[in-house]
């Protein structure tokens, strides 16, 4: 992706994703006094929700990046060393771990 079409997707991202995480933050601040809120990045990696606010571009995938996570860990947990996992949803992802 180039940094126009980069620019273009957050700034159109941006303002949907603020509003969600700042409605978020202020819910679990009201009911669990001092929490945070941490986002899941399309690479797997944990950032913060103001990051997350500025370039939701990088959250982008975090779903079908959480769902490798949590199958390498239900894997682990089921005494697996290999797996093999397929998620479907609109598309198929399919990975090997």
């Amino acid at each position: 992706m180039n940094a126009l079409q980069l620019l273009l997707r957050n700034s159109y991202l941006s303002p949907k994703v603020s509003t969600y995480l700042s409605r978020l933050h202020a819910e679990i601040d009201r009911t669990f006094s001092g929490g945070s809120i941490q986002v899941m990045q399309s690479s797997g990696g944990i950032i913060a929700a103001e990051i997350a606010a500025e370039e939701p571009v990088r959250t982008v995938l975090s779903g079908p990046a959480g769902g490798v996570i949590g199958a390498y860990h239900l894997g682990r947990l089921a005494g697996f060393d290999k797996t093999h996992w397929l998620r479907h949803g609109r598309y198929v992802d399919r990975c090997f771990l």
